[in-house]
């Protein structure tokens, strides 16, 4: 069977900082950066043809891309970071600082299922500001370990008990009704993947 070459530009919805890790010719592609909300509504109203969201994501057709850990994040020299892990409970009666990316109704999700209200003083949308704010001593927090810096600076991380993780997918509104270059897309990473 021949080989058909799909030509044109794909509209990808990403988060914070992914147009720097993608690796996509910027000639190939138009990113969108915004957080899971935005991005399931730019799918929905046709803006983005692909977007990068956390699941669960109901409504949409999803290729896994990867999972990886959720963890605490603590300013250096307070008294969890003695703990070898962070339970929920531990970051009940402390400032929490929320994110309003996609992480947020995990993280919500955990603690409502573990019987946990977390005292959410600050809300920031990507890791960046999470990080600067925990490190000025405004409170603690809970961001994935994908994206991390090397050095954290003022900033400790610790594992959560349980264990709590996010998965990414990358998504289409309708794997039948989707452009050609997003429906390429979505080709070749699954068979990359496979």
């Amino acid at each position: 069977m021949p080989r058909v070459q799909v030509v044109g530009q794909l509209r990808l919805g990403g988060g914070p900082g992914q147009r720097r890790r993608d690796g996509l010719a910027a000639r190939d592609h138009r990113l969108f950066e915004g957080v899971d909300d935005d991005i399931r509504a730019w799918l929905h109203r046709g803006a983005a043809e692909v977007g990068v969201v956390t699941l669960p994501a109901p409504g949409l057709h999803t290729v896994h891309l990867s999972t990886h850990d959720m963890v605490a994040v603590l300013p250096a020299g307070h008294p969890l970071t003695a703990r070898p892990a962070i339970t929920l409970a531990d970051l009940a009666d402390r400032p929490f600082i929320l994110t309003t990316a996609g992480c947020r109704p995990l993280i919500m999700g955990a603690a409502l299922a573990a019987q946990v209200r977390l005292d959410v003083a600050f809300e920031a949308g990507g890791p960046a500001a999470i990080l600067e704010m925990v490190a000025a001593g405004l409170g603690v927090s809970i961001v994935p370990t994908l994206g991390l810096p090397a050095d954290l600076g003022a900033v400790v991380t610790r594992p959560l008990e349980p264990a709590m993780t996010r998965s990414l997918a990358l998504a289409v509104p309708s794997l039948t009704d989707c452009a050609p270059t997003a429906r390429a897309f979505l080709d070749q990473l699954t068979a990359f993947t496979l």
